[in-house]
């Protein structure tokens, strides 16, 4: 066996026993009520905006697309000189799905990557940001490209019976790996050495009350922290008791797991790993929430019930503010597009919020936390805009470097 120093992970995947969940070898509790001890409220849109936020948002450009297609994807190279955007193609049986490489710089369009008749699902650059991989619904695989010439460079099968699914992907800082969320279960791809490990998740994710066929454990989602020390994995099929995993991103050991109930699509991990944010379904609300947790202590801190659909989370680079989009009638427009709003992690406060043109957008937050891109129909780029700070000069301007 190969000896790599991503390959803790693969020593894992053949036998090494995992650690405990947590620390203290408890697991955190779901929770219970509808108003809990210590968790505050998401504000909403009736909660008035300040005259000064702390943040603004800017629009700057717009690129525009080929067609009118829905966004699967978005995500900024780690120097934050490219956007690729991962459009769904037509309708019908979603022909002509692609990748598009944009120049932020010069806004012009670098490559379009070989068009594919499947949805794009997952999409992440590899780390120095010459790479990019995608995975798509259906097809088994990923796919590893030069993002400099939009030539394919490898391709990583993924197993499984036909029609398996991508789900999520994520490149560590070394660029030596990618972490591969997949109906197949979940994986570690070691660029270097051209092989894959599977991480066992059978004792991390139980069966659903009542579930009692045997059935292979996957992740919907994943994040890492923007050193690359951390990841977390969501899994939400019905079948499984939903939760959310946290990972030692060297060992690629679960270090905490923390049950939800029942998740949804969408979740972010904190870029300073600090918190963690996902929709999920609140019983006692009898609808769909946004909830945000301490990642330390799995201690829920902020909880609303925004948005009745969710299209996409992310938090700013510095993990001090959250975005969200989705569809919400009293924010949003007569024709019910989609609605970005601003939350502080801390308090609480709704500190912003726009109207979008499309009906489902995705966003990414470029790595120096200044840009904000935004993909429906087009891909709208904003500027983020910072106020200085309570203790700044009078005379200092804003916007601020964050």
């Amino acid at each position: 066996m190969k000896s790599i120093a991503l390959f803790s992970c693969l020593s894992l995947a053949l036998g090494t026993p995992p650690v405990s969940n947590l620390p203290s070898g408890r697991t955190l509790e779901p929770e219970r009520s509808l108003v809990e001890e210590g968790v505050k409220p998401m504000q909403h849109e009736k909660s008035p905006l300040s005259d000064d936020p702390p943040i603004r948002l800017e629009k700057l450009f717009t690129l525009q697309a080929k067609e009118s297609r829905g966004s699967s994807g978005i995500a900024f190279s780690p120097d934050g000189k490219i956007l690729a955007v991962a459009w769904l193609g037509g309708y019908v049986q979603y022909k002509n799905a692609d990748v598009a490489l944009w120049n932020v710089g010069t806004r012009k369009l670098l490559h379009v990557l070989p068009h594919i008749e499947e949805p794009i699902a997952a999409l992440a650059f590899v780390p120095p940001g010459d790479r990019l991989a995608t995975g798509c619904m259906n097809l088994n695989k990923v796919f590893l490209w030069d993002a400099r010439n939009g030539r394919l460079l490898e391709t990583l099968d993924i197993g499984g019976r036909a029609g398996h699914d991508v789900t999520g992907l994520a490149a560590f800082p070394d660029g030596k790996r990618v972490i591969v969320c997949a109906t197949t279960g979940l994986l570690v791809w070691d660029l270097q050495a051209k092989t894959h490990a599977t991480l066992p998740l059978h004792e991390h994710v139980p069966l659903a009350p009542g579930e009692k066929r045997a059935i292979a454990r996957y992740c919907a989602a994943v994040g890492s922290t923007a050193d690359g020390s951390r990841f977390a994995t969501s899994a939400r099929d019905v079948r499984f008791a939903a939760r959310i995993l946290l990972w030692d991103g060297k060992t690629c050991r679960v270090t905490g797991t923390i049950p939800i109930g029942h998740l949804g699509y969408h979740f972010a991990y904190a870029p300073d790993g600090g918190s963690l944010a996902a929709e999920y379904y609140d019983a006692n609300a009898k609808g769909l929430s946004v909830g945000v947790w301490d990642a330390a202590t799995g201690k829920k801190r902020l909880s609303g019930a925004i948005f009745g659909e969710v299209s996409a989370l992310v938090y700013t680079r510095d993990g001090k503010h959250l975005l969200v989009a989705g569809k919400h009638m009293p924010m949003g427009t007569p024709t019910d597009n989609a609605v970005i709003g601003v939350w502080d992690v801390v308090s609480g406060r709704l500190v912003n919020r726009m109207n979008t043109s499309s009906l489902s957008v995705r966003l990414a937050v470029s790595p120096d936390n200044r840009l904000l891109a935004v993909a429906g129909r087009n891909i709208d780029v904003y500027a983020i805009e910072y106020a200085a700070p309570s203790n700044a000069s009078p005379d200092a301007p804003f916007p601020r470097k964050p």
